[in-house]
């Protein structure tokens, strides 16, 4: 502890691997966005073309 707070200390490797594993999930998370964008898109263009 320092200064009453607790400090979260991670071994340089460990930091790399954190930093890949949130790489990784935020291009998932950025591939579902456009993915559903994309669909929504197409969506609002077939109920236009409906009409």
């Amino acid at each position: 502890k320092y200064k009453e707070t607790d400090l979260l200390i991670l071994f340089k490797d460990d930091y790399f691997a954190k930093k890949n594993e949130e790489r990784k999930q935020n291009k998932v998370e950025a591939k579902l966005r456009a993915k559903q964008e994309q669909e929504a898109k197409q969506k609002l263009e077939e109920d236009a073309e409906m009409k």
